[in-house]
């Protein structure tokens, strides 16, 4: 044997160990993802046995779990918001028909009910509320979609359609970012948005649902009814005088809807972004169309 067929030799020979531990490698690699799957499966199958049992989690409102926690909390503020406006509403009506009323005399105007600073400052300050109160409520409701969307959709489809796509590796990245966001929009957005209210107290022990206050979610929870009703309704000179009061409300309550959501959002990303990866999944794109949306 030649020189030369010493070296095919010894080049047949390094091809193979390269083969070899590409093989290897392979095996490795479908081993890992496998017990990923049986994992995920697994945790799939808990969190429906779990939410056939009822759940861990309970409220007066006959709701579990985190994600109708959420829920609860965005059908108070839209009940807190509705009658805000319908408040506002009634005692406006008066006013603004009061305003609008003009004594003539000779065809010409002598006294105009808009002429009074008292009353078109009223007027106006209940105009200034409603149209603050109602883009509130449109998001409200398109939270309240997207909770149910969420609620309908994550372990139902997205989680089944993850495990079932990591199986195979043409599919394993899209399989693990669904894995990833099923969790990520189910569990910790909405434990994020609970635990971000400031509204929300805990409960001492579980009292009677019939002394449970009306709009509240649980039991021993302070939100934005208890905030409603504490609005002074006192009529003083034709001027709703607790316009002020309900302006400052209705602050406090835009941070609660605009604000802990977005943060609660922010977090969740956050937890897809780390747990892809994990799983096997790539999210630069839907971070980077996540990045343009904001």
């Amino acid at each position: 044997m030649g020189k030369g067929g010493v070296l095919a030799i010894v080049f047949a020979s390094v091809l193979l160990f390269d083969a070899s531990n590409g093989v290897f490698k392979y095996i490795e690699d479908q081993v890992i993802g496998a017990g990923s799957t049986i994992v995920c499966q697994g945790y799939e199958f808990g969190i429906f046995d779990d939410q056939g049992q009822g759940g861990s989690f309970t409220s007066a409102t006959a709701g579990r779990g985190p994600l109708e926690a959420f829920k609860c909390k965005l059908q108070e503020n839209i009940y807190a918001l509705d009658t805000m406006y319908n408040y506002i509403y009634k005692r406006n009506k008066d006013t603004e028909s009061a305003a609008s009323a003009c004594i003539m005399l000779f065809g010409m105007n002598v006294d105009c009910g808009s002429w009074h600073l008292e009353m078109h400052q009223a007027v106006e300050q209940a105009h200034l509320l409603g149209e603050k109160i109602v883009p509130l409520q449109v998001a409200l409701h398109a939270q309240y979609t997207l909770a149910v969307y969420i609620a309908n959709n994550m372990l139902s489809v997205f989680l089944p359609l993850g495990i079932l796509l990591r199986i195979f590796p043409l599919t394993r990245g899209v399989g693990g970012l669904l894995i990833a966001i099923a969790i990520g929009f189910y569990f910790v957005f909405p434990i994020a948005f609970v635990m971000l209210d400031p509204s929300f107290v805990k409960a001492e022990g579980r009292p009677d649902s019939t002394l449970q206050e009306l709009g509240a979610c649980y039991p021993g929870f302070k939100g934005s009814a208890v905030l409603i009703n504490s609005i002074d309704a006192n009529w003083i000179g034709g001027s709703f005088a607790a316009y002020s009061s309900a302006a400052d409300k209705l602050a406090v309550l835009t941070v609660k809807i605009m604000f802990y959501p977005f943060v609660a959002l922010a977090l969740a990303l956050i937890f897809v972004r780390a747990a892809a990866p994990i799983l096997g999944g790539d999210t630069g794109e839907i971070m980077r169309m996540v990045a343009k949306l904001v």
